[in-house]
């Protein structure tokens, strides 16, 4: 989003950040470190050697429950006889998804449209488009697919149009913590982290891509047991 009467510099990107622009970004901390490097902080006493292990454990332990019952609801449906315009298709996923997903589904509705008109959702040089919102009206986090009978088409993330078969629809309640919005962070880095990634989500089965998210979720969970994170 363009930041109107921001006094300082900044960079404008899509939401999932594509090559040219991450490099882009490297480029510029590297600047930004060179004009203003940090003072080295002086000597610190040496904390014990394990402070926070059961706190550390606590938030494992919640983080793996969250990473089970978000790849455990993950689904794919078919949207039969679909309307070629994305704000009835919008209305149709919701209207398919979990009844106990969803207090009220307008709320929900607005918050995508909003999302919609603010960029584009297409994900380049791919059939897909992911839509994402938080909300209230929303119970907890969600992540389905949903297949198209009719393609529509939408403009991608670097404005070029794209011919959109599946649709990705991550939905999250507005109150989510740090932790949950990095599980959901992961998903969504996924995506785009290959071009094998991008024919996953694109053509892959419910079961291919729950098992493949669920890989990455047991990676990270390792990383941060051996305390690489």
């Amino acid at each position: 989003m363009r930041l109107k009467g921001f006094s300082r510099d900044y960079l404008l990107v899509s939401p999932l950040l594509l090559d040219d622009e991450l490099i882009k970004i490297r480029a510029y901390l590297k600047d930004y470190e060179q004009k203003y490097p940090q003072p080295v902080p002086a000597k610190q006493v040496v904390e014990e050697k394990h402070p926070h292990s059961v706190e550390q454990l606590a938030k494992l332990s919640i983080s793996t429950l969250f990473c089970s019952e978000l790849v455990n609801g993950i689904k794919i449906q078919q949207l039969e006889y679909n309307s070629q315009d994305l704000i009835a298709v919008i209305q149709e996923c919701l209207a398919h998804s979990d009844s106990t997903l969803i207090r009220k589904q307008m709320p929900v509705a607005k918050n995508l449209l909003k999302r919609v008109r603010m960029a584009p959702v297409g994900i380049p040089n791919s059939h897909i488009a992911l839509l994402h919102t938080r909300s209230p009206e929303i119970t907890r986090c969600s992540f389905t697919m949903f297949d198209l009978d009719n393609e529509i088409s939408l403009q991608s993330m670097d404005h070029d149009t794209i011919q959109v078969k599946r649709v990705l629809l991550m939905l999250a309640p507005d109150n989510l913590t740090a932790p949950e919005q990095r599980v959901m962070s992961t998903i969504s880095s996924m995506i785009i982290m290959s071009s094998q990634n991008l024919d996953l989500f694109t053509n892959g089965s419910q079961k291919e891509i729950k098992e493949a998210i669920a890989a990455l979720f047991l990676q990270d969970l390792k990383d941060r047991l051996l305390g690489n994170q």
